[in-house]
């Protein structure tokens, strides 16, 4: 009997690639039911590749209350096709032996780890095999294959507890607040959520919100000089702004105007700019958001589909260094296919006698993947985000190996009277590595051309009364860079938190930035003023290194647990204690702002709100009897969205029916996209 060896991946395309690698294309695809694997034979074995499905595993609890501490693995409820995996995967082990395959970090490891353990009822799980590689190319598949690691239990561990302390963490306070509203008035249509993470990220965005609310503007002044050298005309400011006094600002203008403009020095200076860093899956976030408008967790999702293509490396990593066994001639080579542009990109790099890439300081040895860098493969099948997104990490790449930016800056002071004011510009001298980088490179170039000492200048000076401002809303991205500083959550989870904030309607988006509403101003204030350590970023942090420890071996996960029930009983003590008084107020607040309200009436400024009534009819209503009325699809489920149409100021409606495709609705426009500003609409989400 032939040897049979059954490698799991973690998705479908994960899978295929590794199957059309290591057969060196000749595979056969099979499906069992609707879940596809591939077969093939290597070294006279017959080897099986079957994906999973991400988590076909997740936790759950039979307790009832709270606080709860008995919680179990159990195949993953909601997803269609969970048994289905779980059944193929069972049928095709055979007893021989087994490859893990999923992504090498905390959640790779608990797919797979809990596949071998509770479908295949392996205990022996440090003996698994497990191919270990950041990108799906043909040399690191190889390799890995060819030199296989042990599943890492210790990792898998660290996942597990992250996992089980989260799930006891959040349902336990999840489950109070929800008993809390019971208690008060029985409102039970909306779940109220806690979580380690998310409470904390959530008390970040109330706290700056309270400050732009209580901020009171005051008026200051801006004297400022246009100033004509070499026939342009620039704007120099005052060396004194702001003016926090009327009478003064208005007798420094006076004494301006009464004098004339002689420049009294020229400063000129040479900066060197290097090349930039390469990405981390956050700096990568953060450049997606700025030049494309993607959250987060958009970005996470497409520059995954642009992985699983095998175009780029793992994308999830903390580390902005390359591995040093990257062979950059043979990349930059392969990367000269792809377009015209990238092939002059790379045959100007090329002709340097030696290739040194820049580096961050984050990550290096300890990170289990390198920097995210394109693999040379071409990609095929993406979506226009993607290659956007592709575009940006390919130029980047190039850019860090490109020469420094060499930038000049001129600085002239100008006396007027008496009175200095100040001007400079910059421009760019030598572009290096800029050239590469140039659609995402912001550069603004001033050249004022030749001026020196004593030169008399043409000028108009104006007085310009402006108002302090309050700080400005964070966005998704800098929410994300929030949490990254005060080391909390992991680089893949950051951005599913504010989604999940979104969701629960304790966040709402205004002109791109996170604004909390009336219910996420509740949450967070009951709990700062009942129980504040839920919302500490000190206790997340600890427990954070503490899995960290995990992770090292240094505890057990078990130690980590008793620690988590330990500070949950004490603190659903406190919490009971007040329970009644937190009900009262989530409950008042919960019928204000969550009983289906869309938005304003136009017509008298009350709510308007999604009424069910006894015979199963549908609609938007008023609040003032025989105000406003819109009529709702009678057949389907129907879902408030959490954002505004951009067109009339309500809240659109998700409609499901079985069967369909889901499409959404505003009652004010129409079937939204339909709308020519639907677009519009959805970029705000």
């Amino acid at each position: 009997m032939e040897d049979h060896i059954l490698i799991i991946a973690e998705k479908e395309k994960q899978a295929e690639q590794i199957a059309g690698i290591l057969s060196n294309g000749r595979y056969e695809r099979k499906k069992r039911g609707r879940i596809p694997y591939y077969v093939f034979k290597r070294d006279g074995a017959r080897v099986t590749v079957v994906p999973a499905r991400g988590h076909i595993y997740q936790l759950k609890t039979r307790d009832k209350g709270y606080p709860t501490f008995n919680v179990e693995w159990a195949p993953t409820r909601g997803v269609r096709g969970i048994k289905s995996y779980i059944k193929t995967i069972r049928e095709l082990y055979r007893g021989g032996r087994i490859v893990l395959a999923t992504d090498y970090d905390m959640e790779g490891e608990v797919i797979g780890g809990n596949i071998i353990e509770f479908t295949l009822g392996i205990r022996d799980i440090d003996s698994v095999d497990r191919m270990v590689f950041s990108s799906l190319t043909k040399k690191e598949i190889t390799e890995a294959w060819e030199k296989p690691a042990k599943v890492d239990v210790k990792l898998l561990e660290a996942g597990r507890a992250r996992h089980e302390m989260d799930f006891m963490w959040g349902v336990t306070f999840s489950r109070a607040l929800m008993e809390a509203v019971r208690i008060a008035g029985g409102f039970r249509r909306h779940p109220l959520s806690v979580g380690r993470v998310q409470t904390p990220m959530l008390a970040a965005v109330v706290e700056l919100e309270r400050k732009i609310q209580n901020f009171k503007p005051e008026p200051y002044w801006e004297l400022t000089a246009k100033v004509l050298i070499n026939g342009k005309w620039y704007v120099a400011e005052y060396v004194g702004n702001p003016i926090k006094k009327r009478e003064e600002a208005e007798s420094l203008l006076e004494k301006a105007r009464g004098g004339k403009a002689i420049v009294k020095s020229v400063k000129v200076s040479k900066s060197i700019r290097k090349p930039p860093v390469p990405f981390d899956t956050t700096e990568l976030q953060k450049e997606a958001s700025r030049w494309f408008g993607l959250s987060p967790q958009q970005t996470i999702n497409q520059a995954e589909g642009i992985y699983l293509e095998g175009a780029i490396s793992y994308i999830r990593t903390d580390s902005q260094v390359y591995p040093k066994d990257l062979d950059h001639r043979g990349l930059l080579t392969k990367l000269s296919d792809i377009s015209q542009e990238y092939k002059n990109f790379a045959d100007d790099i090329l002709s340097k006698a030696k290739l040194t890439p820049s580096s961050g300081k984050k990550g290096g040895k300890e990170s289990a993947h390198p920097a995210i860098h394109p693999t040379g493969k071409k990609p095929e099948r993406l979506n226009r985000r993607q290659w956007k997104l592709y575009d940006l990490i390919c130029r980047r790449y190039f850019a860090t190996l490109g020469d420094n930016m060499v930038r000049e800056t001129k600085r002239i002071t100008i006396d007027i009277n008496g009175l200095t004011f100040k001007l400079s510009g910059t421009r760019t001298v030598e572009i290096g590595w800029g050239k590469y980088y140039k659609p995402y490179l912001e550069l603004k170039e001033v050249d004022f051309g030749p001026v020196k000492a004593g030169d008399e200048l043409r000028f108009n000076v104006e007085l310009v009364k402006k108002m302090t401002k309050p700080p400005s809303r964070m966005t998704p991205m800098k929410l994300v860079l929030w949490a990254e500083k005060n080391g909390i959550g992991t680089k893949a989870t950051r951005g599913e938190m504010i989604k999940k904030l979104l969701d629960r309607r304790y966040l709402e988006v205004e002109n791109k930035g996170l604004k909390p509403t009336k219910l996420g101003f509740c949450v967070a204030e009951v709990i700062e003023e009942r129980i504040p350590i839920l919302l500490s970023v000190e206790m997340t942090r600890r427990f954070e290194e503490q899995l960290f420890l995990v992770k090292n071996g240094e505890i057990t996960k078990g130690e980590l647990l008793e620690n988590v029930k330990e500070e949950i009983l004490k603190l659903t003590e406190e919490f009971n204690r007040h329970i009644e008084r937190i009900g009262k107020d989530l409950y008042k607040k919960l019928s204000e702002t969550l009983e289906n309200t869309i938005g304003i009436c136009p017509k008298c400024g009350k709510p308007l709100k999604l009424i069910r009534r006894s015979d199963g009819k549908r609609f938007i209503w008023c609040t003032t009897l025989n105000c406003t009325y819109y009529p709702l699809p009678q057949k389907g489920r129907l879902t408030i969205i959490n954002r505004k149409c951009v067109k009339c100021g309500l809240k659109p409606i998700k409609v499901s029916q079985r069967g369909k495709r889901p499409w959404e609705l505003c009652v004010a426009c129409g079937i939204c996209f339909k709308c020519e500003l639907f677009k519009k609409c959805r970029r705000q989400s």
